[in-house]
């Protein structure tokens, strides 16, 4: 590895100065470098408004925090690119690199130490009543479907594979991989499942119903996700991206989530293990 694209967090490195002194130490080493600080209006998109010539990179390196790592992430699995997250925030879930170990290993990493991980993606798709495909993306984390006016009941017909399962009354829905398990699912009640695996998760959000449960189906199913009757125009329903609102749904439209063909290569380091230090950062968000 010698030739890197380093995405610095504006709000977590205002200055560059963490990104400015990591490519120095890469220049040392003899590799080269090129640092692009981004903020919370970046969209993966945007790059080619850059001249960036990220098919030349051997990895992106991404300073900031677990929801900066999402931003770029969807960079890195567009342009098949390896990615590795290092943390200037508080314990995150998705960054395991601390800086300063970054900086003391920048050789070891160069010579090709460090590990390489693959995470299952989702895929999310939007078909109208005909099977016409309206609108699709791709997510790291999770596939979220609520209200998009605030805290609002919504009513949600699920299935599996085609096969109807249960209509969910709640705030929503999440569709989450392993990697997603320790964010909104997480705060949902959902399970914490190790990133490795290749599964989805399906949990609603504060469920009208004693009995609300995760499901967990494998990376083969497709999960299928309609609004029931009662919902058409009561409100405006938004199907949200890894955090960010994608598109409104609408009635007799279908959205349908899938493991993705791909995975996302993460690079880390070989002293890291799968949620380390998990006490610590569970306390960190109380």
């Amino acid at each position: 590895m010698s030739k890197f694209t380093i995405f610095s967090d504006r709000y977590k490195d205002p200055q560059a100065e963490k990104a400015r002194a990591l490519s120095g130490h890469l220049h040392l080493a003899g590799a080269q470098s090129r640092i692009q600080p981004f903020d919370a209006k970046f969209e993966w998109r945007d790059v080619e408004k850059l001249d960036l010539d990220l098919e030349s990179c051997d990895a992106l390196i991404v300073l900031g925090g677990d929801g900066s790592f999402l931003r770029i992430a969807r960079l890195a699995y567009e342009f098949e690119i390896p990615i590795l997250g290092i943390n200037l925030g508080r314990l995150g879930f998705l960054l395991d690199t601390d800086y300063d170990y970054f900086i003391d290993h920048v050789d070891d990493f160069l010579s090709g130490a460090w590990i390489k991980e693959f995470r299952q993606m989702l895929a999310c798709e939007v078909y109208d009543s005909k099977r016409n495909l309206l609108w699709h993306d791709v997510a790291l984390n999770d596939v979220v479907i609520s209200s998009s006016q605030g805290s609002r009941f919504t009513s949600l017909r699920l299935g599996i594979d085609g096969k109807y399962l249960q209509t969910i009354h709640g705030d929503g829905l999440i569709v989450a991989s392993p990697s997603g398990s320790t964010g909104y699912a997480l705060a949902a009640g959902g399970p914490i499942i190790f990133p490795h695996l290749n599964l989805l998760e399906i949990t609603a959000i504060c469920p009208h119903s004693l009995q609300g449960r995760t499901y967990i189906v494998s990376e083969s199913n497709r999960v299928e996700i309609e609004l029931d009757n009662y919902q058409i125009d009561q409100q405006r329903i938004a199907l949200y991206v890894d955090g960010h609102p994608r598109h409104s749904l609408q009635a007799e439209e279908r959205v349908e989530v899938t493991a993705a063909r791909r995975q996302l290569e993460i690079l880390s380091s070989p002293q890291a293990a799968p949620y380390s230090d998990l006490d610590a950062k569970l306390r960190a968000r109380r």
